[in-house]
């Protein structure tokens, strides 16, 4: 029996299984572990693209008595075929027939908007109709602070539905309204648009001609 267990250690048949085995195994071994990195590698390429990829977020903009939808894109690459679908009723019962008009003009079209850049859209503002005309309009909307009050109290707490496409395959679904972002009793200080718009503003009172 001894004999019989020490020709079966001895065979070359026997440590050519063991060979074969081991080979076998360190390969199993070797390709799970390629595939692991591999995986680290794609989720690594994964994480680098999330975070340089068009980045599209919007909010509200109170300004000098003026509701601006702001869009901008905070990521660190081009948001292209942006398409932007802005609807609710404080558009679709809105005091300006132009704001109407460039909302849906706006839903069929599909532009750019460059890393860290923004486009900001009226949605009403009674003091920006009474001193500026939007470009091809010839609509003027004067209206009472009795009309403006009443607007803004029967809307302002009515969504604002926002969706947006870009880059062929991200998209964004926002609903909010006015009063989610201004409160009453809070203050709103000016950043570099209100800054600048009301420098346009002085600029135009005080031009020469």
């Amino acid at each position: 029996m001894i004999d019989f267990i020490l020709k079966a250690l001895t065979s070359s048949t026997l440590w050519t299984a063991i060979s074969a085995i081991a080979t076998f195994v360190m390969a199993y071994i070797t390709y799970k572990t390629l595939m692991h990195n591999k995986e680290q590698l794609n989720d690594l390429k994964e994480q680098r693209l999330e975070d340089i990829r068009a980045r599209i977020v919007c909010n509200l903009i109170l300004w000098n008595n003026t509701y601006l939808l702001k869009i901008e894109n905070i990521g660190k690459e081009p948001a292209y075929d942006v398409n932007i679908q802005v609807t609710g009723e404080p558009i679709t019962h809105n005091l300006s027939k132009t704001i109407k008009k460039n909302f849906d003009r706006l839903s069929k079209l599909n532009i750019i908007l460059p890393a860290g850049e923004y486009k900001c859209f009226v949605l009403y503002s009674s003091t920006l109709f009474a001193e500026w005309n939007f470009s091809g309009s010839e609509e003027i909307n004067e209206y009472s602070l009795r009309e403006v009050a009443s607007w803004l109290s029967k809307y302002n707490d009515k969504p604002i539905d926002i969706k947006i496409k870009y880059n062929n395959k991200y998209t964004l679904n926002e609903s909010f309204s006015m009063s989610n972002y201004f409160i009453d009793g809070s203050v709103v200080l000016p950043d570099n648009l209100e800054i600048i718009a009301n420098t346009m503003i002085e600029m135009k009172k005080n031009k020469p001609y």
